[in-house]
């Protein structure tokens, strides 16, 4: 396949063909000069240079990769990536039928909407990390029934007001790995799952039964009376009250009064 690269305040600017390279050539007379601001294209048949809006990757002022658009760049702890190629990524993991990965909110790390039927959460984790930067790997990582998209396929984010459709009663149990790595520190000898661990499955199956990544704003409480341990069952129970949730989760792995689980009372939802 051949390939042409333009924009159109400079027309064609270079080309590639795919089955023989990523990078792609300008034509002869042209070449892309780095700028702090981004990546500015020279070409003899131009009154001036153009600024580029996508992130290239320079091999030399003639050869270059594409990585992304500007818009599309997040930069998290001082690393750079491409929400789209961080989306491709997810979308090669063997069993993950279709996901995005966005930023939720400036600042933020990345995180994901996925639909996987042929795989678990914790599996694809693994395999983004196994790729990615660990800052990278988004989180929260959502599974659900399907993206919300509109009709021409463009992600939408639905409102907090079909929560109450997607039967926010019912319980979501998940095992507590004994590889889980935070295990090597909190504590040796004696593993704890630690308070925010938790916190941030319950936030995650909130945000799976609302359809949106952003449905937990505010933990107005928080009480951890009982300690997860590695090989525990956890069980996040939840109650909808309008636009607010009062999760409760259960280690269920082992005997525990429930007087002693762990409550997270009026977790305020996105509107």
């Amino acid at each position: 396949m051949f390939e042409i690269y333009g924009c159109t305040e400079a027309g064609s600017m270079a080309s590639r063909r795919t089955v023989e390279s990523d990078y792609w050539l300008t034509y002869p007379g042209a070449w892309v000069e780095p700028t702090d601001s981004g990546a500015i294209y020279h070409g003899s048949h131009l009154p001036q240079p153009v600024p580029l809006p996508d992130f290239l990757e320079l091999e030399s002022p003639q050869k270059f990769r594409l990585v992304g658009r500007d818009t599309d760049l997040v930069k998290v702890a001082g690393k750079r990536a491409s929400l789209s190629e961080l989306t491709q990524r997810l979308l090669a993991i063997p069993g993950v039928d279709d996901g995005i990965v966005f930023l939720p909110r400036a600042e933020a790390r990345p995180a994901a909407l996925v639909v996987a039927r042929g795989v678990d959460r914790d599996t694809i984790l693994y395999a983004l990390a196994q790729q990615l930067d660990p800052v990278l790997v988004p989180r929260p990582l959502i599974l659900v029934e399907r993206l919300p998209r509109n009709e021409t396929g463009r992600f939408l984010a639905p409102p907090c007001s079909r929560c109450s459709e997607r039967g926010m009663s019912e319980a979501h149990r998940t095992l507590i790995r004994v590889d889980e790595p935070y295990f090597a520190g909190h504590f040796p000898g004696n593993p704890v799952v630690p308070g925010v661990a938790i916190l941030e499955r319950v936030i995650e199956e909130i945000a799976r039964r609302a359809g949106t990544p952003q449905a937990a704003q505010r933990l107005e409480a928080v009480k951890f009376l009982a300690p997860l341990r590695p090989g525990d069952e956890l069980s996040i129970e939840l109650e909808s009250i309008g636009c607010e949730f009062s999760p409760l989760s259960v280690p269920v792995g082992r005997e525990v009064d429930r007087d002693r689980a762990h409550h997270v009372s009026q977790l305020r939802l996105a509107p």
